[in-house]
């Protein structure tokens, strides 16, 4: 919904307030629609895939993906939205594992393709002028995120060890913040946009593996504070 909204707004020479309401509400009965009758669609779907040639059945869900594509265009949604919910979709069916083994060559292909061409709209140059706000909000995605944990295990009722474990495993970011980057850049904001994506998505993948495997240090930290700390003198 964010990303559809964000699409939205970011047209440019667009931005008209009434037709904004129209395009999300167009996009909210669309996506409502996809999850309502999403399991009948995939029973239909999965008479259709009842095929024994493994290329005619990868150029069929292909043809889907690219014909969900332009709906999505047609919606003014991007099509990462179009992919997710037929994804949902076809995984409801019984040949969700045939069409994993299918597209699985072909997602890493054109996962390397889809950050390689990101690359090349990026200019180093301009990573220093960045560098500071890239900082600042690697800082604000840790400690938001902590937080966050601890109140969403708190709300799931999960005790300390898994709230902590919850906490420092959310930290990583990568297509998202690309395509948010990517959407900006495209709608003419800010040239400087995808170095800060870049710096961003590159910082908290160092961080989040660190913090992630040390989940066991950080639920003991608070321990071993108290323990250091000199007891007061007690009179008698």
């Amino acid at each position: 919904m964010y990303l559809s909204i964000l699409s939205g707004i970011l047209v440019p020479g667009e931005f008209n307030i009434g037709k904004l309401l129209l395009n999300i509400l167009v996009i909210l009965a669309f996506i409502l629609s996809l999850i309502v009758f999403g399991k009948r669609i995939s029973g239909f779907l999965g008479k259709l895939f009842k095929i024994k040639s493994n290329e005619a059945f990868s150029v069929i869900i292909f043809t889907l993906l690219l014909m969900m594509g332009v709906l999505a265009e047609k919606l003014h949604i991007t099509e990462a939205i179009g992919a997710l919910l037929l994804g949902l979709i076809l995984a409801e069916t019984t040949h969700n594992h045939r069409i994993l083994t299918s597209i699985t060559p072909m997602r890493d292909l054109f996962g390397a393709v889809f950050f390689f061409s990101f690359g090349m709209v990026i200019d180093y140059r301009t990573f220093p002028d960045v560098v500071v706000m890239s900082g600042i909000a690697v800082l604000i995605t840790v400690i938001g995120n902590i937080i966050n944990g601890f109140i969403a295990s708190w709300l799931a009722g999960y005790k300390k060890r898994r709230s902590t474990n919850v906490a420092f495993t959310i930290m990583a970011r990568g297509e998202f913040s690309i395509i948010i980057a990517g959407l900006a850049a495209s709608a003419g904001l800010n040239p400087k946009l995808p170095a800060f994506a870049a710096l961003y998505v590159l910082a908290l993948a160092f961080i989040s593996p660190v913090l992630a495997k040390n989940t066991a240090f950080f639920y003991n930290l608070p321990g071993k504070i108290r323990l250091r700390t000199p007891k007061a003198e007690t009179t008698t």
